[in-house]
Parts: structure tokens; C-alpha cells; sequence
């Protein structure tokens, strides 16, 4: 199942906080200001959840199809959005690391600390 924005908007009216209508509109508002932050070139941070940050492409060499001459590619901001915790949950859950992806610990007394980067 996948997880959209009505599930979102009833869980949250379930939870007897806000009728359905202002559950809506604080979704709404939520997912405006991730958007306004991310058009405007910033990340977005939820601190427990990951970072949202727009995919950037620099410039580079490339072909064109037609001919087969090289070209140069501008930079451009990817229509994408990169979400770096999925790698980590991905791994967590199903014990598949994606490739090109390294594990990163540090280890202490009270806790061993894993990351992927």
C-alpha cells in the first residue's frame, strides 16, 4: 500500500486533534512550506525522519543522439529530490546495501552508532 495524503490527513484527524478539514489544511501547509524550501534551494530537515534536498547535476560532457558529436551538458537542478535516510532504512529493513553505499561506525560504551554514506 502506499502511503498518500488522504491516509496522512485521516490518521491525523483520527487522533482527535483537528476535524477533518483542518487536518487538510495543516497537511497542506506542511507540505507547501517543504516545497517553498526546496524551490528556493535549500534542504529540509525533520530531525528523527532525514533530510529532503533537491538532486544537482553539474556540467558535464555528453553526446548528441542524433550525430554522435560530444557536447557539453549544463548544470541544472534535477526535477528529483534526493532522500538519503531511505539508503539507511532500506538496509535496516531488508539487509540490502545499495551500491556505492559504505557503512560508517562509531563505536563507544554506551552505543554503537551506524550510518551509510
Amino acid at each position: 500500500m502506499t502511503l498518500t495524503k488522504a491516509h496522512i490527513v485521516e490518521a491525523l484527524f483520527s487522533k482527535n486533534v483537528f476535524t477533518k478539514t483542518q487536518s487538510a489544511q495543516v497537511i497542506d501547509a506542511l507540505f507547501e512550506l517543504i516545497k517553498q524550501s526546496l524551490q528556493n534551494g535549500e534542504d529540509v530537515l525533520i530531525s528523527g525522519f532525514g533530510r529532503f534536498s533537491v538532486k544537482r547535476k553539474y556540467q558535464r560532457i555528453g553526446r548528441n543522439p542524433q550525430t554522435g558529436e560530444p557536447m557539453t551538458l549544463p548544470a541544472k537542478k534535477e526535477g528529483a529530490i534526493d532522500f538519503p535516510s531511505a539508503v539507511a532504512w532500506l538496509e535496516e529493513e531488508t539487509g540490502i546495501r545499495p551500491p556505492g553505499h559504505r557503512k560508517a561506525c562509531i563505536h563507544s560504551h554506551e552505543a554503537d552508532i551506524c550510518v551509510l554514506i
